[in-house]
């Protein structure tokens, strides 16, 4: 069976479950270049189709999350709005079809888009199923965990189309039943985009800048009433202090969307009164403890030792570090494409699984599942653009040497990652020894602030080695740990100001060419651990295609590209 799913909204994606795996999926953000692009993925779905080598008239049915009135999915499918409703199967559908049901009075045409367009026109029988936000990121949580016991699935972000910004389920040998929605009035992801906006960044996107500032600051110098008036309050099962977070403008501007809290200035009053850093670091705080409260609960209340989490509030990976440490549960799960470019594979997941329960659920090992390119296909770029390159006969060997001689260097290998964090498909390294070495990406690469992080990537035999706690394997870059001491000095550009670190743990058998590449370097700089960030700048997407490499190559202060088995370098 093959789903397809699509996500148009924030974070547009499309995914393909086949056979109750997740085979591809891709954001729309990548072929366009535009971050957070809110449109329609039509890049995606075909880069989808061509992958798995079919057309859409074997798809078996399509999963679509999104709001459910958006003319953008008729238009996608080449149908009228009111045919959209009437073909559209809801899985937990319910009021929002009756709330919509006047579009198909009122709509009888939808407007087309031009032929240019090559939108993906609808086959006759295949079916369309409809997936509401929270359930999807559930699905994509749950489905991906590899958990066969009675598992706690809880999402959280600012709010979905569906109305909810929390969700509480539980999942059984493949089956999952949703316990409990929260309205936004119960936002942990509005609070912290709240004070995101305060602190002057973009709601959607700024909050991991917000949790990277917090280790500056002393959330003690930070009088508890100040932000906790507007910071939902849960007990014994429900929200004591709900937060009237007033009126919250939307927009679109360059194919994305944009957010504005109307009760913005109380929050910049107090940043005025206490400090940037210091707020950061006390909505982290209160991030932390309400949430942490909120788990409890309802671990308690299931009995469920393990945990399955997504949607953008379990992007911080702070908080994250602070349930795993509080051992809570024995598992924690975080699907690594946990903000709203992971709904199409949670849509695509729960139609598949509805539809072929199964009792065996796979633990996702790589999320490497975008787009990728042969020798030839790099070489012929290359040629056209009249750059000078070496073809390697070994590139982790060449590259090792390359970053053991100081160099910032480039890696674009094999399929791209989904989601935020780059995983050794598409990265940036450089020596982790220098706490220089922070600074000059930072500055001469990534053209952002100062204050901001960089993740390590090491073997997972070497972890024990730099981190206090390596029993649990962290793949994706999700989960803070603490750095040990004697090692903070050892990788100090990879070390947090608060003695952390979000580090993905590389397995031989899951990236055997990332893993060559930390082993070579190991082997000469007796550290096998690389800085690692994303293929990109500041403001743009991580980069998807040969040209998108290049670009940013000769743009930024990068010394050495290594792409496929060809290596440039500057003079």
């Amino acid at each position: 069976m093959i789903v397809l799913g699509i996500h148009i909204g924030h974070d547009a994606s499309a995914s393909i479950v086949k056979d109750g795996v997740l085979s591809v999926s891709v954001e729309e953000e990548r072929f366009t270049r535009v971050k957070h692009y809110g449109g329609m993925p039509i890049h995606a779905i075909n880069h989808c189709l061509e992958y798995m080598k079919v057309k859409l008239s074997d798809v078996d049915s399509i999963a679509y999350s999104g709001h459910i009135g958006d003319r953008r999915f008729a238009q996608l499918l080449g149908l009228p709005q009111d045919e959209v409703f009437k073909k559209i199967e809801g899985i937990e559908l319910g009021a929002l079809k009756k709330v919509n049901l006047f579009v198909r009075e009122t709509v009888k045409k939808t407007p087309q888009i031009p032929d240019y367009f090559h939108t993906i026109p609808f086959v006759d029988d295949t079916e369309i199923h409809y997936v509401s936000h929270h359930r999807g990121h559930a699905a994509s949580a749950y489905y991906t965990s590899g958990n066969s016991e009675r598992t706690l699935v809880v999402t959280a972000d600012a709010a979905g189309e569906d109305g909810y910004s929390l969700s509480v389920s539980v999942g059984t040998q493949g089956n999952m039943k949703t316990l409990k929605s929260f309205k936004t009035d119960c936002s942990y992801g509005y609070f912290y985009g709240l004070v995101t906006e305060g602190l002057g960044w973009w709601v959607g996107d700024g909050e991991g800048t917000t949790m990277g500032l917090a280790p500056y600051g002393d959330p003690s110098k930070v009088p508890e009433n100040e932000l906790l008036q507007f910071m939902p309050i849960f007990e014994n099962g429900e929200f004591v202090k709900s937060v009237d977070f007033g009126r919250i403008d939307g927009f679109e501007y360059m194919d994305t969307y944009h957010w504005h809290f109307h009760m913005v200035d109380k929050v910049k009053a107090v940043i005025d009164k206490y400090g940037r850093e210091n707020v950061a670091a006390k909505a982290q705080e209160l991030l932390e403890r309400e949430m942490l409260t909120f788990l409890t609960y309802w671990k308690n209340e299931t009995g469920c030792n393990q945990l399955a989490a997504a949607g953008g509030v379990f992007l911080n990976v702070k908080l994250n570090q602070k349930i795993v440490k509080n051992r809570v549960f024995d598992d924690l799960y975080v699907y690594p494409d946990a903000g709203d470019s992971g709904l199409s594979a949670g849509a695509a997941l729960e139609v598949y699984f509805k539809k072929h329960s199964q009792t065996k659920v796979d633990r996702i090992k790589d999320i490497r599942l975008g787009p990728s390119f042969t020798d030839s296909e790099i070489q012929s770029i290359l040629d056209e653009r009249k750059v000078n390159y070496e073809l390697s006969c070994n590139v982790c060997a060449d590259v090792a040497k390359e970053l053991h001689d100081g160099k910032i260097v480039a890696w674009f290998q094999g399929r791209a990652e989904c989601g935020p964090r780059a995983l050794g498909g598409r990265s940036i390294l450089f020596d982790p020894t220098k706490a220089k070495n922070k600074d000059i990406v930072n500055k001469h690469v990534k053209f952002r602030q100062p204050f901001r992080p960089f993740c390590p990537s090491m073997t997972v035999e070497s972890a024990s080695t730099y981190l206090t706690d390596s029993s649990r394997v962290e793949r994706y870059m999700i989960t803070a740990y603490d750095v040990r001491g004697e090692m903070q000095e050892t990788i100090p550009a990879v070390t947090h100001k608060d003695g952390t670190c979000r580090p993905q743990m590389i397995e031989k058998d899951v990236n055997p060419l990332f893993w060559e590449l930390l082993n070579e370097y190991g082997s000469l700089s007796g550290v096998p651990v690389l800085m690692n960030t994303s293929f990109n700048i500041k403001g743009e997407p991580i980069v998807n295609c040969p040209r998108d490499a290049i670009k940013c190559f000769y743009d930024t202060g990068i010394d050495v590209l290594a792409i496929g088995n060809f290596i440039l370098r500057k003079s």
